[in-house]
C-alpha cells in the first residue's frame, strides 16, 4: 500500500505495482507525505521501487515506512534526501530488523521532528539522537519531538532518560519487554531506579505491557507497585493514562501438563494514591484490584472523566460502581464512562449495561450482561471463580 499526500489533498494506492503510481505522479516533488507498507511475501514492494521513488519526493515532511522490505539500503538512501533535514514526522515498523546504527545517517539530521514512531529504542540511541538533533539547531536548542512511540521493545534506563533528552514530549506510548524467569528473585528494586527529573509537558501515556509476552513470569505486587510508584512520581501533568501489565507465557503442553503455571497479575500494593491530580482518562489492565486501592484519594479523582478496568479481578465491577456514585469524590466520572471487562472476556461492558442488566434479571452485583443460555453441561466439581489468586494460564 502507498499512500502520497499533496500540500492540498492526497492519493491511496492499494497495489503492490506502486512503481506505475511513482511514474505516474504529474509532480513528484509536490508530495509532502509518504507511506509505504510493502506488503507479504507474494504481494510486495520491493525495495528497489522504494529506492527509485524516494529521490523523486524532494519536499517530503511525512515519511511512515512499514514492511519487511523496509531494509538498512532503503534508508541509506533516504539519508541521502534533501527532504530528510525538513522532516517533521517519521515512523519506521515492521522493518527487516534494521539497526539504531542504521537508522542515525537519517534520523540525526531530522533536527525538525515532532513526532517519531521506532520499533525499539535504548539510551545510546536516544541520546545520540538529541545530541544530534541540538548541533543542527545551534548548539544549544532542545529537541522539538512532542509525539513519541515505540511500539515493540522499549527499556527502563530509556524511559528514564526521556524527560531530559526530550523535555518537549506531550505524548508517549511505550511498550516494555521486561523479561522474568520463572519463579524470579525480588531483584527489580535495584533495577528499577527512580526517575531523575519528571515529564514537565506530558499529557498523555500508554503503557502497552510492562512484562515480555515470552516472560515465564508475572510481576509480584510489591514489585508492581515500585515500579508504578516511579512512574506515577515522573508524570505530575498527565491528563490520559494507560498502563497494561501484559501477559506472561504458560509454557508448552507439556510445561503445563507437568504442573507449571504463572502466577496472577500483580496488585498495585496501593501505589494508585500517586496518580496525578490531573488525570482524566485512566485505564488499567491486567491488575489485580482491591477496594481498598482508591480510598483517601479525594484530590487525585477529581478530574477524573473516564474509568477502564481490565481484567482487574472480581472486585473492579464494585470499585467502578463505587466511584461513579461517589459525586464528592468523583463529580465527572458517569456510569457511561465508567466500563469494565472480565477476565476472559472481549467484551467491554459500560455501568449502564450492567445496571439495566440488573433491572431486567433481578440480580444485584452482577458484573455484565448475562450471556446467551448454553446447553448445561455435565455435572462436575466447579472452582471458586473469581478469586484475586487464581493463577493466569
Amino acid at each position: 500500500m502507498v499512500a502520497a499526500g499533496f500540500l492540498y489533498g492526497g492519493i491511496t494506492v492499494t497495489s503492490s505495482n506502486a512503481a506505475r503510481l511513482f511514474k505516474w505522479l504529474p509532480d513528484a516533488a509536490g508530495v509532502t507525505s509518504l507511506e509505504i507498507t510493502t506488503g507479504n511475501k507474494k504481494e510486495c514492494i520491493g525495495p528497489d521501487v522504494i529506492k527509485k521513488a524516494l529521490p523523486l519526493m524532494k519536499n517530503l515532511k511525512v515519511l511512515r515506512l512499514s514492511g519487511k522490505k523496509i531494509t538498512s539500503a532503503v534508508l541509506a538512501i533516504a539519508a541521502k534526501q534533501p527532504f530528510s533535514a525538513y522532516l517533521e514526522e517519521f515512523a519506521l515498523k515492521d522493518s527487516a530488523g534494521v539497526l539504531s546504527n542504521e537508522l542515525l545517517p537519517l534520523l540525526g539530521q531530522s533536527c525538525r521532528l515532532h513526532a517519531l514512531t521506532l520499533e525499539s529504542l535504548d539510551e545510546p540511541f536516544a541520546r545520540s539522537l538529541a545530541r544530534s538533533w541540538a548541533v543542527q539547531r545551534g548548539g544549544g536548542a532542545i529537541p522539538l519531538l512532542s509525539k513519541l512511540e515505540v511500539v515493540k521493545n522499549a527499556d527502563w534506563a530509556t524511559f528514564r532518560a526521556l524527560p531530559s533528552l526530550f523535555p518537549e514530549l506531550e505524548k508517549l506510548t511505550l511498550h516494555f519487554k521486561i523479561y522474568l524467569p520463572e519463579r524470579y528473585p525480588n531483584i527489580l528494586y535495584g533495577a528499577f531506579g527512580a526517575f531523575i527529573s519528571p515529564f514537565q509537558r506530558l499529557t498523555e501515556l500508554h503503557i502497552n505491557s510492562l512484562v515480555a509476552n515470552y516472560t515465564a513470569c508475572h510481576l509480584t505486587s510489591p514489585d508492581a507497585g515500585f515500579i508504578l510508584r516511579h512512574i506515577f512520581a515522573a508524570i505530575p501533568n498527565v491528563c490520559t493514562l494507560s498502563i497494561a501489565h501484559g501477559s506472561g507465557w504458560g509454557g508448552t503442553v507439556a510445561d503445563r501438563k507437568a504442573g507449571r503455571i504463572l502466577n496472577a497479575y500483580p496488585g498495585v500494593d496501593g501505589a494508585l494514591a500517586g496518580l496525578p491530580p490531573s488525570l482524566k482518562h485512566l485505564t488499567l489492565d491486567k491488575f489485580i484490584l482491591e477496594p481498598t486501592d482508591f480510598v483517601d484519594m479525594t484530590t487525585n479523582l477529581a478530574s477524573l472523566s473516564f474509568l477502564l478496568l481490565i481484567e482487574c479481578g472480581p472486585h473492579a465491577t464494585h470499585i467502578a460502581k463505587t466511584l461513579a456514585a461517589d459525586n464528592e469524590r468523583c463529580p465527572h466520572l458517569k456510569p457511561t464512562k465508567c466500563k469494565v471487562r472480565l477476565s476472559g472476556s472481549y467484551t467491554v461492558y459500560s455501568l449502564d449495561a450492567i445496571a439495566k442488566d440488573e433491572s431486567v434479571t433481578g440480580s444485584k452485583g452482577s458484573s455484565a450482561p448475562a450471556p446467551a443460555p448454553a446447553p448445561a453441561p455435565a455435572p462436575a466439581p466447579a472452582p471458586t471463580a473469581g478469586s484475586s489468586n487464581d493463577p493466569v494460564m
